[in-house]
């Protein structure tokens, strides 16, 4: 009986201490992506005030078919599956599917440069199973296909002793490193790149054909920045893969509706009906649906019950500070420096077409913002619209 006692009691001291750690990293604990026990890192799992973290890599190894797009300037993450697009906004501590934007509070944090997140809620809101386990100690996220979790338990303990051996060998090669340099990890407060002040700016592409979506991806790829694409419905055929590229690389869509003006200018149910027709083809290809809506020919084109309307299906209209006029890149380019030189705008909006006098122009002009310290800003739903007509809601 006092051997059962005593066995107890080291039963729960154990359990405490592998489930009340109250902040930081826990020891020599896995992480398993689908079938596959994933090396141990500096980046182990954290658990705070009840809640597991795990760097959100670990979602994208493993065979899980997940991509992933961390914006450090604006503190969004990005999670994307096939079914599902999972946005972690770091600032406001919400995450949200862009198929619903219903936001849920979810924690994401950055610690040691990666950024964490809630193990159990990215699994679930993502359609994947998360357990853990206590022979060997790990958190495995798996699909319904993969292996039960007690075979994988058995298969994994052989895996565990090479795995231990190659993390302690470069634990010992990092410690080295870390006394002699004085590494800290890394917190929220440290990304502010050195106090530097940059300058905001909004870019947006109006997307009528599509065919060069994948060279404007290229080239804001090259430079690190981030757009907003307003779309128009007929379009999509054209460019469903970098559809999907853009919403997993964290830039953000809008609508230019299904067929473009036309579709403003009848007005009541065909607008309605373009408008949902169009939002049915972004989900169907980018599982996203947006409600921002830019008017080809601007917001004072179309009439005050047009904008009632747009206004009480939850859409936001977006205009433009300006638009870069010529029919060459170098006019482009020169209207684009023209512009942002005069310090009229704070923040502004500028919008590009997918011509191929536009896009010849790009890289130039993202040279330019890079030269001159801007950074670029996406557009979501909870930005306060910028259009013609003072339409604010």
């Amino acid at each position: 009986m006092k051997k059962r006692f005593i066995s107890l009691i080291l039963i729960i001291c154990i359990s405490a201490l592998l489930f009340s750690v109250p902040s930081g990293a826990a020891s020599e604990i896995f992480v398993a992506a689908g079938n596959t026990v994933l090396p141990l890192t500096d980046a182990m799992p954290i658990r705070s005030s009840g809640v597991w973290y795990i760097d959100y890599q670990c979602f994208t190894k493993g065979g899980l078919n997940v991509n992933s797009s961390y914006n450090a300037a604006e503190r969004t993450l990005v999670l994307y599956t096939w079914d599902t697009t999972l946005v972690f906004d770091l600032n406001s501590a919400t995450a949200y599917t862009t198929a619903e934007k219903v936001p849920y509070k979810a924690v994401a944090f950055v610690s040691s440069g990666t950024v964490y997140v809630p193990a159990q809620f990215t699994a679930q809101m993502l359609g994947f199973e998360c357990s853990y386990l206590s022979d060997p100690v790990m958190i495995r996220i798996k699909r319904s296909t993969d292996i039960p979790n007690n075979m994988f338990q058995y298969i994994a303990q052989s895996e565990i002793p090479n795995l231990l051996a190659a993390y302690n060998a470069s634990k010992k090669n990092n410690n080295d490193v870390s006394s002699s340099a004085g590494s800290q990890p890394t917190s929220p407060d440290d990304e502010s790149e050195n106090n530097t002040v940059r300058k905001g700016i909004r870019l947006t592409f109006n997307i009528t054909d599509g065919a060069n979506m994948s060279k404007i991806l290229d080239s804001l790829s090259r430079y690190g920045c981030h757009a907003t694409f307003f779309i128009k419905g007929s379009a999509i055929d054209n460019c469903e893969n970098e559809l999907r590229r853009a919403v997993s690389g964290g830039h953000s869509l809008g609508m230019l509706s299904q067929n473009g003006s036309s579709d403003f200018s009848a007005g009541g149910d065909v607008l309605k009906n373009a408008l949902s027709s169009c939002n049915d083809r972004l989900f169907k290809t980018a599982k996203t649906k947006t409600r921002l809506i830019r008017i080809p020919d601007g917001s004072k084109a179309v009439s005050k019950e047009t904008v009632d309307t747009l206004i009480s299906l939850g859409y936001r209209i977006w205009d433009d500070s300006f638009t870069p006029t010529g029919s060459s890149a170098n006019r482009i380019y020169n209207s684009t420096v023209s512009q942002l030189s005069g310090g009229k705008y704070r923040t502004p909006t500028i919008t590009l077409t997918d011509s191929d006098a536009s896009v010849s122009a790009l890289t130039r002009i993202l040279r330019y913002l890079d030269t001159n310290n801007y950074r670029t800003y996406t557009i979501s739903v909870l930005d306060t619209p910028v259009n013609d007509i003072s339409e604010r809601r």
